[in-house]
């Protein structure tokens, strides 16, 4: 359990969504997110978290290129992804890109993976769905063995840097504590999931590391602040509602 004296890391999340009804130039949008990640660093965030998806209406589509812009204009956060989406991949290209960025940052890289869901984006890739979770696990131990001596060079700054895995459900949880992964999720249910693969893996316990994403706004009077939020909060869950199902 947290004591009450233990301080609570506090990270935001980038997906540089441009819905229509509020339309801004991308090239704006792109510039002012990184504008908001150095000011989110002046006042005391601990870690930026990028995403990705495509042909998406809007969103971020390559996570790692921005991380790299993320690294070179702040000096402390850490810098995430969440997620870059596994199977799309290469583990060669996964493994250069991200040890560019930890280069840049000096060793401030989280690398999230995951498996992601929508039809559209493996058929861009003519990728296909089945699989894609042993896919993903295998795309975190070959990014692992690239990492280490005698793989990718340059290497990365950090001896060896944060995989998170971005599972939601049990069976994935499990993955992770195999993989001797951190596990992308702050769901507390999953817990006994992910230390039950960790033992099964051979690894520590308090090896053990969960985090994820919790919708919040900061506000002194919250219910003035709801209309305004809502409206963007509906857009936001309906899109991912949209385009889950889509294709599928």
């Amino acid at each position: 359990m947290r004591s009450s004296s233990t301080p609570i890391n506090v990270g935001l999340y980038f997906d540089l969504r441009n819905p229509l009804q509020w339309r801004q130039d991308p090239a704006r949008l792109h510039a002012f997110a990184l504008d908001l990640c150095e000011e989110a660093e002046h006042l005391g965030a601990h870690s930026i978290w990028l995403t990705e998806h495509h042909q998406f209406d809007d969103y971020l589509a390559s996570p790692l290129t921005f991380a790299a812009a993320v690294g070179a204009r702040t000096t402390r956060v850490r810098i995430g992804t969440a997620i870059v989406i596994a199977p799309l991949h290469h583990p060669v290209e996964i493994a250069e890109q991200a040890a560019v960025v930890d280069l840049i940052s000096n060793g401030r890289l989280d690398l999230g993976l995951g498996a992601g869901y929508r039809v559209p984006e493996y058929a861009l890739f003519g990728k296909s769905l089945k699989g894609r979770y042993g896919q993903t696990d295998a795309c975190a131990r070959e990014v692992r063995r690239l990492w280490a001596q005698g793989g990718v060079t340059p290497r990365p700054v950090q001896s060896r840097p944060p995989i998170w895995m971005g599972y939601q459900g049990p069976q994935g949880a499990r993955r992770a504590g195999l993989l001797g992964e951190s596990l992308l999720s702050a769901d507390g249910r999953l817990w006994e999931a992910y230390r039950s693969g960790l033992v099964d893996g051979g690894r520590a316990e308090n090896a053990a590391r969960m985090t994820g994403a919790i919708q919040g706004w900061v506000s002194d009077d919250p219910e003035a602040d709801w209309p305004v939020v809502s409206k963007h909060l509906a857009y936001q869950v309906d899109s991912y509602r949209k385009h889950m199902v889509e294709g599928s």
